[in-house]
């Protein structure tokens, strides 16, 4: 016979609880296990691989700034190579006294040798080296095509820009950009058959041709580069202005501490 008495079922119920209340222990794992090992192994490459590719793309940065430094090298000594070889043909055609026309062409090409290597010495911001490259092509210019053409405005307003990246020079840039507005004006004024241009003139129209349309253009943006270099040459003359005043009471000051009492 049982004597064991069955438990009640608020007892049932309380080991129940008790059961549930047990939090399940940690599954400890296994460094061993070959699928473990796998995946951690599989995390580690992962990880290793984004690291390499965030490397890759600094390097892939510096790489691509090289290649533009030594591209823009090899285009130098080309254009180089250019001028060397014009100069010595305009050398031997006066040697042989050849024709006016083919002197101009060989001319307006080393012209545009000088421009592109001015553009190339801009983009290295050597301004100064720049600014020497475009004087000449404006000197050639100036015989090959004479002082009213495109071409000479178009290297006065390279000019212009190339001494506006130097501070304290805007009034040579200013005047760089009115000489190629002139020039424009001069060439709208031939175009419209007219001797002088209202206000009106200047605006773009649906009737207007190409090249009056390029001119009026341009001859706007020589306007902008204007008032935006007026501007800055009076904030620079503003900004020196207060420092020689600051200057001069700083000095004032220090003489009036330094007499004797």
């Amino acid at each position: 016979v049982n004597t064991q008495v069955p438990a009640s079922k608020n007892e049932n119920e309380g080991d129940a609880e008790a059961e549930s209340d047990k939090k399940p222990e940690k599954e400890e794992v296994d460094e061993t296990d070959p699928q473990m090992l796998l995946l951690q192994q599989l995390q580690q490459e992962e990880d290793e691989k984004a690291a390499a590719e965030e490397g890759e793309g600094d390097e892939g940065e510096v790489a691509a700034a090289d290649d533009l430094i030594e591209e823009a090298q090899v285009a130098w000594e080309c254009f180089d190579t250019c001028r060397v070889i014009i100069n010595k043909l305009l050398e031997e055609g006066k040697a042989r006294n050849i024709d006016h026309k083919r002197e101009i062409e060989l001319m307006k090409k080393l012209s545009d040798v000088h421009i592109r290597v001015g553009d190339m010495e801009m983009w290295r911001e050597n301004f100064e080296v720049a600014l020497d490259e475009f004087g000449k092509a404006k000197d050639i210019t100036l015989y090959t095509s004479g002082e009213n053409s495109r071409e000479l405005a178009s290297i006065y307003y390279l000019i212009g820009l190339g001494v506006s990246f130097i501070l304290g020079r805007e009034a040579e840039s200013i005047d760089n950009f009115q000489q190629a507005r002139a020039i424009f004006v001069t060439l709208l004024k031939e175009k419209l058959a007219k001797t002088e241009l209202s206000e009106e003139d200047f605006k773009i129209t649906e009737g207007d041709s190409e090249e009056i349309q390029e001119l009026k253009l341009f001859t706007q943006q020589m306007d902008e580069k204007i008032e935006d270099l007026n501007l800055q040459a009076e904030e620079y003359s503003m900004n020196a202005l207060g420092k020689l005043q600051e200057a001069l009471q700083e000095n004032k000051q220090q003489e009036t501490f330094g007499k004797p009492m």
